[in-house]
C-alpha cells in the first residue's frame, strides 16, 4: 500500500510525455536527453499549444532576467526538433511563425502521473554518465585540485594553453 504518492502534471503528445516539474521528457517512458533551456522552451510551447508564442516570450521564459541573443533560441528550437524527430518540411510538433515566433501544432493532453511509476528502472534503462573515460594524469593532481577549488567559487572556469598540453584530460578528471 502506497502512502502519499507523488502525483505530477504531465503533457502528452504523440509518443512523448513532458513532466515540467521534473525537467523530464520521456519517449515511450524512456528519458530523452535535452538541456534545461530546451525543456523550458518546450514547456511554454505545450502550455500554449495552438497559440503563436513570440520569440521574446520564449526567451523571457527560458532565460528570465538575462539578455540572450535570438540565435540561442534558434539553437534550442533546432535541438528540440531533432529530439522530437520533427525535421520534415511539414511540422509535426513545432511550427515556425515567420518573423514572430513558434507554435506547438501537435495535439496535447494533460494528465496526472504517479512519479513512483518512474522511480524504478532496470539496469539497461539507467541513465549512464556521458563523460569520456578517465585517463591517468601524472603530476597533475595540484592542477585538478586547483580547478576543482576554483569551481567552488564560480560556475565557469576556462582552461587555456597550446594544443596537446592536456586541457581536455584535466577537465575530464575534474568532472569525474
Amino acid at each position: 500500500m502506497r502512502v502519499n504518492p507523488v502525483v505530477e502534471l504531465a503533457f502528452v503528445f504523440g509518443p512523448f510525455r513532458l513532466i515540467p516539474s521534473r525537467q523530464l521528457l520521456l519517449r515511450d517512458n524512456r528519458p530523452v536527453k535535452l538541456g534545461g533551456r530546451a525543456l523550458d522552451i518546450l514547456h511554454l510551447l505545450v502550455m500554449r499549444a495552438g497559440e503563436e508564442v513570440s520569440k521574446t516570450a520564449l526567451i523571457e521564459f527560458a532565460w528570465p532576467n538575462v539578455f540572450v541573443d535570438e540565435r540561442n533560441l534558434k539553437v534550442h528550437i533546432s535541438a528540440l526538433r531533432r529530439a522530437l524527430e520533427d525535421t520534415l518540411a511539414q511540422a509535426t510538433f513545432i511550427a515556425t511563425v515567420v518573423g514572430h515566433g513558434y507554435q506547438f501544432v501537435g495535439r496535447v493532453q494533460s494528465e496526472r502521473v504517479d512519479m513512483a511509476d518512474f522511480s524504478t528502472t532496470s539496469d539497461d534503462e539507467r541513465v549512464t554518465c556521458s563523460l569520456p573515460a578517465l585517463c591517468t594524469l601524472i603530476g597533475r593532481q595540484r592542477d585538478v585540485e586547483g580547478v576543482a577549488r576554483a569551481l567552488d567559487f564560480t560556475s565557469l572556469v576556462t582552461l587555456v594553453g597550446p594544443g596537446g598540453v592536456g586541457k581536455s584530460s584535466l577537465a575530464i578528471a575534474v568532472a569525474h
